[in-house]
């Protein structure tokens, strides 16, 4: 059985630093996501923090769209022979043909003007059915999207 905890950065850091409440010496890997974003955000100094109350010998798997310096050193230092995967190299094309990217503009900010859009936009795109990504900006607006008639019927 494993036993994992989801934790955003700074909600680990305050429990790790400042309360003492969670102890990090049993953890066996550590997940970064998104690590180019949480620099960004500010989240270096958590991080870190979380990182150095972990033991050394952990599983550690980092993932970024881009390598700034900050995400080259974290994996310089904690992780032990890294393998680096770039799958865009020095091209300046970096998605591949078989992908379409769309931007659609709502005429509000309304969830069901986005939703009737999206629906009508996913019916035109991928009429014989298929697979597409869909990327919310919150956890709850993804879960009232998956429940959007429009959406409830292209699947």
């Amino acid at each position: 059985m494993v036993q994992y905890h989801l934790l955003t950065a700074v909600r680990c850091f305050v429990v790790v630093s400042r309360r003492g409440t969670l102890d990090l010496s049993a953890v066996t890997a550590v997940v970064l996501d998104e690590a180019d974003e949480m620099l960004r955000m500010g989240f270096q100094e958590p991080v870190e923090q979380i990182l150095s109350h972990v033991k050394s010998s952990k599983q550690m798997l980092l993932f970024s769209a881009t390598m700034p310096g900050w995400v080259d050193a974290v994996a310089r230092r904690h992780l032990k022979n890294p393998l680096s995967i770039d799958v865009v190299g020095n091209s300046k094309q970096h998605t591949p043909d078989t992908i379409k990217h769309l931007s659609l503009v709502a005429p509000d900010n309304n969830l069901n003007s986005r939703g009737q859009l999206i629906g009508q936009a996913l019916q035109q795109l991928l009429p014989s059915g298929g697979r597409a990504l869909l990327f919310c900006e919150t956890k709850r607006d993804c879960e009232d999207m998956v429940r959007h008639p429009a959406l409830v019927a292209c699947t």
